[in-house]
C-alpha cells in the first residue's frame, strides 16, 4: 500500500530499472544514512544517466508495517522530498508498506534475501535488526546487484557481489542497465535478457 493507500504491486514495474530499499521510521541503525543515499541517487540521476528513453523508479518498503501506517510514512517521506502527488522531474519514489507483519517478511526474505528479527526494548517498544540494504532489478525483474549498509566491523564478512551504499556504484551500474537497454533492439536483445549479477563488472 503506497502514501496514498492504493495497492502496488510489481507488475507497474515490468519493464522498469527499480531501486529497491529497506528500511522502517524508527530505525536507529544506519537506515537513515542509507536512505539519504537513496535521496542523493534520485536526485543524480536525472543529471548525470539523462534516462530520458528508460523508466527508473525507487521503491521504500518498511519492514515494520505494525506501525508504519500510510499516514506514518507519508510524514516521513517529506523529509526525502516525496509526496504522495510527486510533481516534481525527478524518478518517482514509492514508500510502501503492507497490511500484515509476517507476510511483509515472508516477502522481503524469500523474494530479496533481507532477514530481521524483532528485539524488545521494554515498555512494548521495538527494534528490528537488520542489515539496511538497497536491490537493483531491471526491466525483465532480474536482480543486477545487492548493497548493504555494514557497519565497519562487519566488512570482513561481506559476501561475494555485495558493497556497501555507495551512490557513485549504484548511479555506475543504474548506468550500465540504461545502456544495455538502449542497445538491446533486435539482435541485441538476446544478450539483454540473458544478463545476470553485476559480478561480471569490474569494480
Amino acid at each position: 500500500t503506497d502514501l496514498n493507500t492504493e495497492k502496488i504491486t510489481n507488475e507497474p514495474m515490468r519493464g522498469k530499472i527499480a531501486l529497491y530499499s529497506f528500511t522502517y521510521t524508527n530505525c536507529n541503525s544506519g537506515c537513515d544514512s542509507m536512505m539519504v543515499k537513496m535521496q542523493s541517487v534520485r536526485e543524480r540521476i536525472v543529471e548525470e544517466i539523462a534516462p530520458d528513453d528508460v523508466e527508473i523508479e525507487l521503491v521504500t518498503i518498511t519492514i515494520d508495517p505494525e506501525r508504519d501506517t500510510p499516514e506514518v510514512l507519508a510524514e516521513y517521506a517529506t523529509q526525502y522530498r516525496v509526496t504522495g502527488n510527486q510533481q516534481d522531474n525527478l524518478a518517482p519514489w514509492h514508500f510502501l508498506t503492507g497490511a500484515d507483519s509476517e507476510l511483509v517478511k515472508i516477502m522481503v526474505s524469500s523474494g530479496f534475501d533481507l532477514f530481521h528479527e524483532r528485539v524488545d526494548q521494554g515498555d512494548g517498544d521495538y527494534q528490528l535488526n537488520f542489515v539496511p540494504m538497497v536491490v537493483l532489478i531491471d526491466g525483465w525483474g532480474i536482480i543486477r546487484a545487492e548493497y548493504r549498509q555494514y557497519e565497519s566491523t562487519e566488512r570482513l564478512s561481506l559476501s561475494e557481489g555485495t558493497t556497501d551504499i555507495d551512490p557513485d556504484v549504484i548511479l555506475r551500474d543504474i548506468g550500465l542497465i540504461v545502456e544495455e537497454v538502449r542497445n538491446s533492439k533486435g539482435v541485441g536483445s538476446a544478450a539483454y535478457e540473458a544478463a545476470h549479477l553485476f559480478a561480471c563488472y569490474p569494480p
